[in-house]
């Protein structure tokens, strides 16, 4: 990871390492539409009946919220695999 910081620096980016997941994922119903909030996610996974997203950015979990979505801290399911 050192070394993809480094890179990212010396390109004149500022990455910020995120530890708390919860705030970037979001959850719709597994046959919900999901095109636009997969646009803007960087990962997603399928359980018990539902798919997860992990976002991209906080405007990024409000437009999925717009669109539906429920933001992971406000059900019963927790991020993690």
């Amino acid at each position: 990871f050192d070394a993809v910081r480094e890179r990212l620096e010396d390109a004149h980016y500022e990455p910020v390492v995120v530890t708390d997941l919860e705030p970037y994922s979001v959850v719709i119903d597994k046959y919900d539409e999901h095109a636009e909030i997969l646009k803007r996610s960087v990962a997603t996974w399928q359980r018990r009946g539902r798919r997860f997203f992990l976002m991209k950015s906080d405007l990024a979990v409000k437009e999925a919220v717009k669109r539906g979505a429920k933001r992971v801290g406000d059900t019963d399911f927790v991020v993690g695999i």
